[in-house]
């Protein structure tokens, strides 16, 4: 989960983020200076400092049609916006895509894409991506393939399983309330506030992208009585949608402390996974971070990927 910090580049007015266009891109300060060090670590420090722009003006008339043929949305609100980002220069931001384009997720226990929950099977961006994508993003192609694959085969297997253990007529099924809220204590959730609270831990770059163990530990306290808060409330009414605001929430709180606690135990740079106190890569943490639980987390080292009959595909 350490690996679950991947930012997209985008326009300030836009939430697309395809950063392949961006090759094509002179980046500039707010007084015009062009920025040399186009990586995003290179590009978050001068946004701390100040407005960044970027303009297309690399890109020649033949690849600037490729673009808009093969990504259409990337120019909506460029056009909407009355702006040329060929001949124009517009201000930039990056935006944390988390899991999605990162590669933390569930852990897979098999070439079935199998949990150790029996009849669980986890897939697309739910699942873990190390195994196709190592410790960096996956973009556009891997993580599609790895969607696609995952799901063919996950289905393939929940079918199988179903199959195996015959009907359900006479099954009951038990669901265990774990890590949720307490309805009986009558202080309702404060939806809005928490989830602000949440992302002000998560998607700042100054934090998640620049990690030290200070910026960890601190965001650690404080999502810890986030989750605290969460799981001592009940949700503000009883409408399936305020049940599932609530749901949603613990999820994301859930998310990021798997994702800190990892951070925290991976005492190096490597892929994504940058820590500002330990810069360089170390050769002998060579081995995934498994992390386990709910309440309390715990860290497990898995030196082989086929540990557990691990997938290998």
């Amino acid at each position: 989960m350490e690996f679950s910090n991947e930012y997209g580049l985008s326009a300030a007015f836009s939430t697309v983020t395809k950063n392949f266009f961006f090759q094509w891109a002179t980046f500039t300060k707010e007084d015009g200076t062009v920025i040399v060090q186009k990586d995003k670590r290179s590009l978050a420090k001068h946004m701390l400092e100040g407005t960044v722009y970027a303009e297309l003006d690399k890109a020649t008339e033949e690849i600037q049609t490729a673009m808009r043929i093969t990504q259409p949305n990337f120019f909506v609100p460029f056009d909407r916006s009355g702006i040329n980002p060929f001949q124009q220069r517009f201000p930039i931001t990056l935006r944390l895509e988390g899991t999605v384009r990162g590669n933390g997720g569930i852990n897979l226990v098999n070439d079935t894409c199998a949990t150790k929950v029996p009849g669980l099977f986890a897939a697309g961006d739910a699942a873990t991506r190390e195994f196709v994508a190592g410790g960096t993003t996956g973009g556009g192609s891997i993580n599609a393939s790895w969607a696609m694959t995952s799901g063919r085969i996950s289905g393939k297997a929940a079918a199988l399983y179903t199959h195996s253990i015959g009907e359900f007529g006479n099954k009951r099924i038990f669901f265990e309330e774990r890590g949720c809220f307490e309805p009986s204590t009558g202080k309702s959730l404060d939806a809005i506030g928490i989830t602000r609270a949440l992302q002000n831990e998560v998607i700042p770059f100054e934090k998640n992208l620049f990690r030290t163990e200070e910026k960890l530990q601190n965001s650690m306290r404080i999502l810890n009585e986030l989750w605290r808060e969460v799981h001592n409330s009940s949700p503000i009414s009883q409408d399936p949608r305020a049940i599932v605001q609530t749901r949603e929430i613990t999820s994301m709180i859930a998310t990021a402390r798997w994702m800190y606690t990892s951070a925290l135990n991976r005492k190096e740079t490597r892929g994504m996974h940058k820590r500002d106190d330990y810069p360089t890569e170390n050769k002998n943490m060579q081995y995934r971070l498994i992390a386990n639980g709910i309440e309390d987390i715990h860290i497990r080292l898995s030196s082989n990927r086929l540990e557990e009959k691990g997938i290998l595909l």
